[in-house]
């Protein structure tokens, strides 16, 4: 009876670790697939800051302007439309800049330009020294966003940059928990921890910059 009550007890014990393991396994490949989904969430925003970057710097009266170091004309251009562009579509940051990393107008905030930002919008001095485009997350003057910096470009003569830096706050992690239910608590490299809390799993993200 005590043998058979011990071996019982051992199958139980084993059956218990088997799925113990099984639960882990299937947790982790889980949350993995949450990373995953949050990780191109983030190249999808910042493919979208992007590609807005890129047909405004096509636009021929953007370069005319950029070329005539002419502010009033490109705030006569966009001025009037930031207001639905940030509330309709996330936008925070609209920015035009002189090489190698100079404001040349913020869009949305019209008044402050002229500062120098190469010291700390890397995202800016890449796209201006390497004449491409440039995309990521960074933090700046206003705030912490996805960047999609694309140089401005008139007859082969290289004129700036134009950026749009979008919403990453706790709308961007609003969205993913209510198309996900899954929370992300992340950090940031010399920032405190932010997190949205709830009942749902939670997904724990530390993204350096």
């Amino acid at each position: 009876m005590i043998g058979a009550a011990a071996t019982a007890l051992f199958v139980l014990v084993v059956a218990m670790w088997i799925i113990g393991g099984i639960i882990d396994r299937a947790n982790e490949r889980e949350l993995h697939a949450q990373y995953d989904a949050f990780n191109l969430r983030l190249q999808l925003e910042s493919t979208r800051a992007e590609a807005m970057s890129a047909v405004v710097a096509k636009i021929p009266a953007v370069q005319d302007a950029m070329a005539q170091n002419d502010r009033d004309a490109l705030m006569r251009l966009f001025g009037a439309g930031m207001a639905s562009m940030k509330s309709d579509y996330g936008v925070d940051q609209f920015q035009f800049h002189t090489p190698p990393a100079t404001s040349f107008l913020r869009v949305h905030q019209s008044a402050k330009f002229g500062d120098d930002l190469s010291g700390f919008r890397k995202t800016v001095v890449a796209a201006n020294a390497e004449r491409k485009p440039i995309v990521g997350l960074e933090s700046g003057v206003a705030g912490l966003g996805l960047r999609g910096v694309v140089p401005i470009v008139s007859a082969g003569r290289h004129l700036g940059s134009v950026e749009f830096g979008l919403t990453f706050g706790q709308g961007f992690f609003d969205e993913f928990k209510r198309s996900r239910n899954v929370d992300v608590a992340f950090r940031l490299a010399g920032w405190r921890w932010r997190s949205c809390v709830a009942s749902a799993p939670v997904m724990a993200l530390r993204l350096p910059i």
